[in-house]
C-alpha cells in the first residue's frame, strides 16, 4: 500500500499511475527553457594574447545560450556591437585588429532564447608606450620611455629576458608618473632584452595590458674592476676581473714547481699562453701562502666558490649542483675567450678569458690543446679524487669529479 500526500491508499495499479504523473511533470519542466534572461558577465578582462588582445569572462548565470562582445576604440562611450560568440561554454574572444597606438574598451553581453543581458562593466586596453631607450650605469641598466596623449595607462610594466624569446619575464611594475626604471637586477657581462607594456586604468571592472612596445637590446651590463697584479715569488704579472663579489685571475696560473706542474708538451710557449697543468696534489700545497699553489691572498677556489661564479654568470639554481656537462646559463659561451678556441662560441662576456689549454694525462701524454680546459677545485671528493671544472667545444660547463693525478690548469681567487 501506498500512502499519497494527502493521506489516501492506492493499490499497486494507482502506484503506477501515481508515479508516471510524477516523471511527466519532472521531465516537463527539465524541458522547458530557463524562464530567465541571462545576468551580465563579470570579471571581463582584456591582455595581449600572440599577434591579438583576448578578451576573456565569467558567465554568471550560467543559463546563456552566447555572447556578444562590444569594443570601443579611443573613447569610453561609442562602443559597436564588435563580435558574437555563439557558443554557451567558450568565454573569450581573441581580437585580432588592433594597433599599439590605439586604447580599446570591451564590454560583453549573454543572450538566450528570452534576451540579452545588460552589458558588462568595462574592461579597457591601454595605448603601447612610446620610444623605449636604454642606458647602461656601471653596474646597472636604466630603461626609460615616453607616455603616448590619451594612453589611459595606470601605470608601466617592464619585462626582461636573457634570449630575445618568448620567456620575457616581469621584473617590474612603475607608477605612470615615472619615466624610468633602474634594473640593478642584473649580473655583470650577462647580455638583457627589455619591452614595456602599460597596464589600464582600473575602470568598473579589470584593467587590462597592452601590446608590448619594440624590443631593445642586446643590452650587457658593465663588467668590474680589472687589473694586473705580480706574484711576488717570481714577479709574473697576472690580468685580474672582479665578477659579482669575487675576484679572479683572469688568466691562468703559471708559476714553475720542482715536481707535479708542466707546459703543455713541454713546451715553454704553451705556459706563456695557457699557464701550467698541475696534479691536484701540488696545486693544494704550500708554495709560499701557507695554503696552496696561488700567490699571497690569493687562494685555489672550492667547489663552493666555483658555484657562487656560476650563479653570478645566470647557472639556473638546478644546474648547479650536477655532475658531468650543464648545459644551464651558457657559461662556456660567457667565460671563453672569442679567438684560439676550435668551436668559436666563445664571446667573453664575463671578462674570465678561458683559454683552451688543453690537460696532462695520468700516464704522462696531453691532450686537448685549442679544444678544451679544465680547473681544479680545492675540493677532494675522496682519497685520490677532486672536483674540477671543465669547458668543452659547446657553451656549457662542467663539474666533474676526476683522478688527482691529472694535469689540469690553476684559475686563483682573491681573499676576502
Amino acid at each position: 500500500m501506498l500512502i499519497t500526500p494527502a493521506g489516501h491508499t492506492m493499490n499497486r495499479i494507482g502506484n503506477i499511475r501515481y508515479f508516471v504523473v510524477v516523471l511527466l511533470l519532472l521531465c516537463s519542466c527539465c524541458n522547458k527553457p530557463d524562464p530567465f534572461v541571462p545576468l551580465s558577465p563579470s570579471d571581463v578582462y582584456a591582455g595581449d594574447h600572440q599577434n591579438g588582445f583576448g578578451v576573456y569572462w565569467v558567465d554568471e548565470g550560467e543559463n546563456a545560450l552566447g555572447f556578444k562582445v562590444y569594443r570601443s576604440v579611443n573613447s569610453l562611450e561609442d562602443f559597436i556591437d564588435y563580435a558574437d560568440v555563439p557558443y554557451a561554454t567558450q568565454f573569450y574572444y581573441i581580437d585580432n585588429e588592433i594597433s599599439g597606438s590605439n586604447y580599446y574598451v570591451y564590454r560583453v553581453l549573454a543572450y538566450n532564447t528570452l534576451g540579452k543581458s545588460e552589458l558588462s562593466k568595462s574592461a579597457l586596453v591601454p595605448k603601447t608606450p612610446l620610444n623605449p631607450q636604454a642606458n647602461i650605469e656601471d653596474t646597472l641598466i636604466s630603461i626609460s620611455w615616453e607616455i603616448p596623449p590619451d594612453s589611459h595607462a595606470h601605470g608601466i610594466q617592464v619585462e626582461r629576458s636573457i634570449d630575445d624569446t618568448v620567456n620575457y619575464q616581469e621584473i617590474k611594475r612603475v607608477d605612470l608618473l615615472a619615466n624610468s626604471f633602474a634594473d640593478e637586477g642584473v649580473s655583470q657581462g650577462n647580455e638583457y632584452y627589455y619591452r614595456l607594456r602599460s597596464y589600464g586604468e582600473q575602470l568598473a571592472s579589470q584593467t587590462g595590458i597592452s601590446l608590448p612596445s619594440k624590443t631593445i637590446g642586446p643590452l650587457r651590463a658593465n663588467m668590474g674592476e680589472s687589473g694586473v697584479f705580480t706574484d711576488k715569488r717570481d714577479r709574473k704579472e697576472y690580468q685580474f676581473i672582479e665578477i659579482g663579489q669575487q675576484v679572479w685571475m683572469a688568466e691562468n696560473l703559471n708559476f714553475e714547481t720542482n715536481k707535479g706542474s708542466w707546459c703543455y708538451q713541454k713546451t715553454s710557449s704553451n705556459c706563456n699562453i695557457y699557464g701550467r697543468l698541475y696534479d691536484w696534489q701540488t696545486a693544494n700545497s704550500d708554495h709560499g701562502n701557507g695554503r696552496d699553489i696561488c700567490p699571497t691572498g690569493w687562494h685555489l677556489p672550492s667547489d663552493e666558490e666555483w658555484k657562487q661564479l656560476e650563479r653570478q654568470l645566470g647557472m639556473p639554481e638546478e644546474d648547479i649542483e650536477k655532475e658531468k656537462y650543464r648545459r644551464g646559463g651558457e657559461l662556456g659561451r660567457k667565460l671563453k675567450t672569442e679567438a684560439g678556441w676550435s668551436d668559436k662560441t666563445g664571446d667573453n662576456s664575463s671578462g674570465f678569458s678561458a683559454r683552451p689549454g688543453g690537460f696532462r694525462e695520468i700516464f704522462g701524454g696531453f691532450e686537448d690543446l685549442g679544444i678544451r680546459t679544465s680547473w681544479w677545485t680545492a675540493t677532494k671528493t675522496n682519497p685520490v679524487g677532486a672536483y674540477r671544472r671543465w669547458i668543452t667545444p659547446a657553451k656549457g660547463f662542467g663539474r666533474y669529479n676526476s683522478y688527482q693525478a691529472f694535469g689540469f690548469s690553476i684559475r686563483c681567487l682573491k681573499d676576502d
